[in-house]
């Protein structure tokens, strides 16, 4: 018996079974698809991630120089005046 028979003798026997079993096998054989499929894209999505990790540890940012702040001393405010220099600005 060659190939092309044990093909036909299997395909004969699938297309005999039940509609409930035909349904099953289906999605039996779908199920392994997905499972496999998606072990391969975790694996590859882990390899590509860890690429782009090594690639961001190289980039050198460039240090930002920034001025020191000036030191304000809240009880020299006079906020009446301060007051009457917004309202003064407002009516301008």
């Amino acid at each position: 018996m060659n190939i092309a028979e044990k093909i036909r003798n299997n395909l004969q026997k699938l297309q005999s079974l039940p509609e409930q079993k035909k349904k099953i096998i289906l999605w039996t054989i779908v199920a392994v698809l997905a499972v496999i499929m998606g072990f391969f894209w975790v694996k590859s999505a882990i390899v590509n991630v860890s690429k782009m990790g090594q690639e961001f540890q190289k980039i050198e940012l460039p240090e930002i120089q920034m001025p020191e702040a000036p030191n304000i001393d809240l009880e020299d405010i006079n906020l009446e005046q301060l007051n009457n220099q917004i309202q003064q600005n407002e009516e301008k």
